[in-house]
Formats: structure tokens, sequence, C-alpha cells
């Protein structure tokens, strides 16, 4: 199972509570929180559509502009000197610098 839905490009992780018999979610990549539920499939992406909605709404009415993608920077830490020296021999070898590479790799296992 998906544990995400998409809706006007806001994603929301959900979480399914067997004891609750309850679904709930979050909407990531936006500071602002954003949450739903619902105990049905049905019932969920009406409650996630809703309170995108709504969001949409407010920042309309208060000027302000969406947040609904993740624009951080991603530190990656190799899991040894090893891993890292390996790394830097093959960008070195690509003649691509670490970041390059890496960018590169992460894009060939997005698609695949």
């Amino acid at each position: 199972m998906n544990n995400t839905l998409q809706y006007k490009g806001f994603i929301a992780k959900l979480t399914v509570s067997d004891e609750e018999n309850m679904m709930y979610g979050e909407v990531i990549g936006a500071r602002t929180v954003l949450t739903c539920a619902g105990r049905s499939i049905t019932e969920f992406k009406k409650s996630f559509r809703a309170v995108v909605d709504e969001y949409l709404v407010f920042c309309t009415e208060q000027g302000i502009e969406p947040e609904k993608e993740w624009k951080g920077k991603l530190t990656f830490r190799p899991r040894s000197d090893d891993m890292r020296i390996m790394m830097q021999r093959k960008a070195i070898e690509t003649g691509k610098s670490v970041n390059e590479w890496l960018n590169q790799v992460v894009e060939r296992a997005l698609v695949a």
C-alpha cells in the first residue's frame, strides 16, 4: 500500500491506526501543520482535499505564498571513510565533483 496521497502539489503521509480504525495524515513539506483523518480512504481523501483547499484560501486571503514543497538542503553522511573515499574516486573517474556525481546517481535511482 502506498502511504502517500497527492493533491494540488501537496503530499500527505498516511498512517493507519488499527486500534482506532482510523487513518491519519499530515501534509509534508510545509512549515504549516496541516492534518487530515478519516475512517475510510474516501473520508481520508475528502479530509485531505478539504485541508489543502482551506489552506490555499487562507494563503490567498493573507497574500502569502503557499508552502508545498521541501526547500531545504540535504546533508549526506557516508557510513564510513572507505565509502567517502570510494565516492570521491568515482566522482574523479567521471570528471565530476562529488556533489554532481551524487546527483547523477540519485537521479538514476529515482527513474529506475
